[in-house]
């Protein structure tokens, strides 16, 4: 079976937390992120660009 691409649901502001483990794994992942002007312009912020969900790139039968 080809790998296909999945999208996994984090419990909020917990997906930057979800991706680490999955790149520790080794799992190829997509979690897109967009800077954000905040009031101070030295300030630098950068949030998920799909809050609360991370996409992942496997086939089923190799990760069980």
């Amino acid at each position: 079976m080809p790998a296909n691409w999945y999208v996994l649901h984090s419990k909020p502001n917990k997906e930057e937390l979800l991706w680490e483990q999955l790149n520790i794994r080794k799992v190829e992942t997509f979690y897109p992120r967009i800077r954000v002007q905040t009031v101070n312009p030295r300030a630098r912020k950068v949030k998920a660009y799909f809050p609360g969900y991370v996409f992942v790139h496997v086939d089923l039968k190799e990760i069980g």
